[in-house]
């Protein structure tokens, strides 16, 4: 059964206060050793760790201070820790902090990587590797959806592997996710992967989220795991294909 978007928002904002009253700064290498580096984009990166007291390895998002604000990273560490009950959503261990420069939580670790890693240009994936995938993402998708929310930025780079063969894969980065019923004034996403009422929407304009959203950017991405390229650019009139 679906949840009511006012059950989720109240949850969410219990989960966003609890955790703003635990967050401690402290020296990450004081408690985690730093591994390598796994991903990044332009205000957060992913790095693998291992903690001292544990020896257990996790990855950890760390969000730039200065780009983002402690409310947007409470809510995004919260929409995680919410979500993270699916099979098919990235695990979180619920264990948020902040350095003098960043905010971080810990997730789940993916031995593989993402999916975008596994995709032959060209060529995509075996069939029976995509029906796997798709079963699995629309599976986590409609969870998303039945919580009252569109994750927003659905493509393969947030897609994380846990086996070669993808028996196992899980969305992950809630960082753009957005209530259903929203209005936004801009874009957000990735170009490729998004609706056309999103890539045609300018400052003047509102756009209501839904998650019909995520249903399109679902289908460019079978359609990059079948073939190993995008259908187009951008889902615009101009794009020649």
């Amino acid at each position: 059964m679906a949840s009511s978007v006012r059950d989720v928002e109240l949850t969410l904002e219990g989960l966003v206060s609890f955790a703003s009253q635990f967050l401690q700064e402290i020296e990450l290498e004081d408690s985690y050793h730093v591994m390598k580096e796994l991903g990044g984009g332009g205000y957060a990166s992913v790095f693998m760790v291992k903690d001292i007291k544990t020896d257990q390895r996790m990855a950890v998002k760390m969000m730039d201070r200065k780009r983002t604000t402690e409310g947007n990273f409470l809510m995004e560490f919260s929409i995680s820790f919410l979500l993270s009950s699916h099979p098919n959503i990235i695990g979180s261990y619920g264990i948020a902090f902040k350095t003098s420069d960043h905010f971080a939580f810990a997730q789940e670790l993916s031995p593989v990587g993402d999916l975008l890693s596994l995709i032959l240009p060209n060529t995509g994936l075996p069939g029976d590797t995509v029906k796997r995938c798709a079963v699995q993402i629309s599976n986590a998708l409609e969870f998303i959806e039945n919580k009252g929310l569109v994750h927003m930025d659905i493509k393969p780079e947030n897609i994380l592997v846990f086996d070669q063969h993808c028996h196992c894969i899980k969305i992950s980065d809630f960082g753009l996710s957005r209530f259903k019923g929203t209005a936004i004034q801009t874009k957000s996403g990735t170009g490729s992967y998004m609706a056309p009422e999103m890539c045609q929407l300018t400052d003047k304009d509102r756009l209501v989220v839904d998650s019909t959203l995520d249903v399109w950017a679902f289908g460019v991405v079978l359609y990059c795991l079948l073939t190993g390229e995008f259908p187009w650019q951008l889902a615009m009139p101009r794009d020649k294909e």
